[in-house]
């Protein structure tokens, strides 16, 4: 996402500076919250602060005006944003040395879900089934939905899962709630008091089983 949006900024508000498309960016990702905030209305307050460095009417010049602002955006981000992710080295070597079965739990679309997978290098090593998304489940984490559509389909008990994920209620209380052991990666933040896991990295190559 932060990617996409150092782009579509550059691209939309040229005339302002360094300083300010910094801290812009950084207002952006906070609203987006890992991609866990409602996307219609991450995308009305990403174009509100626009609308305020820029004059009303070159902004809108620049998104489609077929559709309402906040759901043009929201296409854009589907179609384009794939092609902004990168895959991370460290992480696939992390995957290519667990011989356990793995599995993808993710709120979004399949398609878009599966996209950004793709562009990862992470779909060798997720094979059609193994990648769960809300939109396929009809539930969104933390509905335990979700987690249980991963043990039907592994066939084990839940304390026998390790749940790796960063956000503290969907991943983590979530998770937790089925019976799943949780590692939460904390990407340098604090886990909240009360909602302890089991195991805490910082980042998700540094997970060792």
């Amino acid at each position: 996402m932060a990617r996409f949006f150092r782009s579509w900024l550059a691209e939309r508000l040229r005339g302002v500076g360094s300083r300010r498309m910094e801290a812009l960016m950084k207002e952006v990702m906070v609203l987006d919250d890992s991609g866990n905030s409602d996307r219609l209305k991450f995308c009305e307050r990403v174009i509100e602060l626009c609308r305020m460095q820029v004059d009303e009417m070159d902004f809108m010049d620049a998104i489609d005006n077929t559709l309402p602002p906040s759901e043009a955006l929201w296409k854009q981000i589907q179609q384009e944003l794939p092609a902004f992710v990168q895959p991370e080295p460290r992480v696939l070597a992390l995957m290519d040395q667990l011989a356990v079965p793995m599995a993808i739990v993710s709120n979004g679309g399949g398609s878009f879900q599966r996209a950004k997978a793709a562009r990862a290098g992470l779909d060798p090593r997720f094979p059609t089934g193994r990648i769960f998304t809300s939109e396929e489940v009809g539930a969104k984490k933390p509905d335990r939905k979700m987690f249980d559509a991963v043990l039907k389909l592994f066939e084990v008990r839940p304390e026998s899962v390790l749940f790796v994920g960063d956000h503290p209620v969907n991943d983590i209380a979530g998770a937790a709630s089925t019976g799943m052991q949780t590692c939460w990666v904390s990407h340098g933040r604090d886990l909240p008091a009360i909602l302890p896991a089991d195991f805490v990295i910082g980042e998700t190559w540094e997970l060792e089983l």
